[in-house]
């Protein structure tokens, strides 16, 4: 049921922010209507200075509409994005209780199950009793690290998508980790709002890809 409400919640916005994208772009059209009969009208009696306070006017518009019509979009491609993921739970794997809370904390919005692993052992075996949507693995752990795990990961679950979370300046093993089939990487540190955009991107993406 709580599914259900929250597949009606995100389809009434989803509503909503279409017609108010609607509106907008009426409103533009509507803007671009008057400028050019003000224009017109200060151009047939001869009145330079009116045609370029109508342009400035307009621009001032127009740039208002714009953003907010930019707006709009980005938050219906937000919604279009959380309706098509699947609600299959995100693992979490690092070794540091801090980055595990982060990564919680910002993926937490997006709705979905979150489990944690503190090692790479550990998210083996939680990957055998569940079925999950993606995979944030740390590539720096003790006793087996990341690009042990990546390999398991690919060899059983070859479909699994994987993003590598990497401490700055090793670059070059993110790289190999996409050699070996991670989707995706991400360096620390990293902002809420980046991590977000990444996960959202690639459960959107792999959503697409099984329909």
């Amino acid at each position: 049921m709580e599914k259900e409400n929250q597949q009606e919640y995100l389809h009434t916005q989803l509503g909503v922010l279409e017609q108010a994208l609607k509106s907008l772009r009426e409103q533009k059209e509507l803007a671009e209507k008057l400028r050019r009969a003000n224009v017109k009208a200060a151009r047939a009696a001869n009145q330079p200075d009116e045609i370029k306070a109508v342009e400035e006017r307009y621009q001032e518009e127009r740039t208002r509409l714009d953003t907010a019509i930019t707006k709009t979009e980005g938050q219906i491609k937000e919604l279009q994005a959380k309706k098509t993921i699947k609600k299959r739970p995100i693992l979490l794997v690092d070794d540091e209780k801090n980055i595990r809370l982060t990564l919680s904390q910002s993926l937490e919005p997006l709705g979905l199950p979150i489990q944690t692993a503190v090692n790479g052992e550990e998210a083996l075996q939680k990957i055998q009793e569940a079925e999950f949507g993606l995979l944030l693995l740390d590539l720096k752990m003790p006793g087996m690290d990341g690009m042990d795990v990546l390999r398991r990961v690919r060899e059983r679950w070859p479909t699994m998508p994987v993003i590598i979370i990497t401490a700055h300046g090793t670059i070059e093993s993110a790289v190999d980790a996409m050699k070996i089939g991670a989707v995706d990487f991400i360096q620390k540190p990293f902002s809420p709002r980046e991590i977000r955009e990444l996960v959202t991107k690639v459960l959107q993406r792999e959503s697409l890809r099984s329909c």
